[in-house]
This record gives C-alpha cells, sequence and structure tokens, in this order.
C-alpha cells in the first residue's frame, strides 16, 4: 500500500523482504496473544478500502494484543493505526516500554525499529490514553527500515526485489528535469 500525496509519478522498488507475522491482519487468530484484557472485534474499513481492519478495545488492567516472534536484529516492526473518534496515545510494535505514539483519526502507519522480538500490534498500558484503536497491516522485518506492506494469511510471505530492466543509465536521467 502506498499512501502518497505526490501528485507526480513515482518508481518505488524496493528490496526483497518477509513479513514475520503470519496474521497480519487477522488479530482473532491464536498466534496473538488476544486474553489479556482486550476485546477484538474484526470488520472496519481499512486503508485498503474494505472490511478487514480490526479495532481493539481495552478490557482490564494488563490490555495489550501482543505475538512472541523470533527474529534477527535489526528488526522494523509496523502497524497502520487510527482511532474510532477523538485523538490519544498507544504504544505499537513495542510494549509499554517503548515508543508512545499519537493516534488520531486518520490512518497513519506506525514504525519503530528496534532489537526485541516481541510484536505489539497494540498497548494500552503505562501512559497510553486510549482505550480503543482499529488496526491493520501489522508487519515484522528483519531490516532497519520497514518497506511496503506485505499480507500474510497463515504463514510469513517474502516479497521478492523489485527491478526495473532496461529502464535507461544515470545519463538519461538528472536532478534538474526529473523526466523519463
Amino acid at each position: 500500500i502506498d499512501f502518497t500525496d505526490d501528485p507526480t509519478g513515482h518508481l518505488l522498488l524496493e528490496p526483497q523482504s518477509t513479513n514475520l507475522i503470519t496474521y497480519s491482519s487477522d488479530f482473532s487468530s491464536a498466534t496473538w496473544n488476544a486474553s489479556t484484557d482486550v476485546i477484538v472485534d474484526e470488520g472496519y474499513l481499512s486503508p485498503e478500502g474494505t472490511l478487514n481492519a480490526t479495532k481493539v478495545t481495552k478490557d482490564g488492567t494488563n490490555a495489550k494484543l501482543a505475538m512472541f516472534i523470533g527474529g534477527t536484529a535489526p528488526i522494523t516492526k509496523s502497524i497502520y493505526a487510527r482511532t474510532v473518534s477523538g485523538t490519544g496515545t498507544a504504544y505499537f510494535g513495542e510494549g509499554s516500554g517503548g515508543v508512545l505514539s499519537t493516534v488520531t483519526e486518520q490512518w497513519q502507519r506506525f514504525e519503530i525499529t528496534v532489537s526485541g522480538n516481541n510484536f505489539y500490534a497494540v498497548d494500552f498500558r503505562g501512559a497510553a490514553t486510549l482505550t480503543e484503536v482499529i488496526i491493520f497491516g501489522a508487519q515484522f522485518e528483519q531490516k532497519s527500515y520497514a518497506t511496503s506492506y506485505i499480507p500474510t494469511s497463515g504463514s510469513a510471505v517474502t516479497r521478492n526485489q523489485e527491478l526495473c530492466n532496461n529502464s535507461g543509465t544515470v545519463n538519461d536521467f538528472n536532478s534538474e528535469e526529473g523526466v523519463l
């Protein structure tokens, strides 16, 4: 998913990458530890425009939705999130010891590069002020940056490196004109 506001054309060529989360948008799957004081409700409108996002609601003091994954650093965790209404804070990627993020009613992708293996889709503990969020597209990559979303549904998925063959040489392009 590419959410760019750039009106000019662009070509995004990405390296090979693997999303190690086996259910990237099915947060009711048993691989997600949903028994920790949250309510998981599916069927919300996602950034893709379909009803495959999930509302997670705080339902106790240990309110987090997590998956435990093994990986080798560096690790970048990312997830799309928005509030049901208003603005507030929650933790994404890492637990309540991670980066507290401000969430609005607009879809945003939250990214964090760390060495920890646990993935928190959302954590309402600690200094978090929200009690519910809508989430979509969890991704766990063994890279120092996030690549575009790689959907999964039951196993890790690898996207091959993207190439642009026969597109010219550096002599065909310059930084002033930006034309092909």
